[in-house]
């Protein structure tokens, strides 16, 4: 596991921007691929959370960069509750053409849970 990130409001979308670009570069992707993961979890991470709260985690295992986006889990919620799924499917659209594999499930309770994963090469 390389780290955790609490998400409670439109404010940790940059920590969870940083923690992906961090953790890029700890598992060896150069700038453009980079760039193109942490694009890909922006629009996800905005549109997932839309005012409530749930957790990012990332790991990296030599082969693979993993987020696993989860509505709810271990966070008090502060907005108006599980995400849109339409929205959520609109935006996983986009992030398949900037993440290898894209898969949503239902989460916790209500929620929902995306994992995003990226071959590293």
């Amino acid at each position: 596991m390389l780290c955790e990130v609490a998400i409670r409001g439109r404010e940790d979308l940059l920590a969870a921007r940083e923690a992906v670009r961090r953790a890029a570069r700890e598992a060896g992707c150069d700038p453009v691929v980079e760039t193109r993961l942490v694009a890909g979890l922006s629009d996800l991470v905005e549109r997932f959370y839309h005012g409530a709260a749930g957790l990012l985690r990332l790991r990296a295992d030599g082969r693979m960069l993993e987020a696993v986006l989860e509505h709810g889990h271990g966070c008090e919620a502060v907005g108006p509750g599980p995400p849109d799924v339409t929205e959520v499917l609109l935006a996983v659209g986009s992030v398949r053409f900037m993440w290898d594999e894209v898969d949503v499930s239902p989460g916790l309770a209500d929620g929902l849970r995306v994992v995003l994963r990226a071959w590293l090469r």
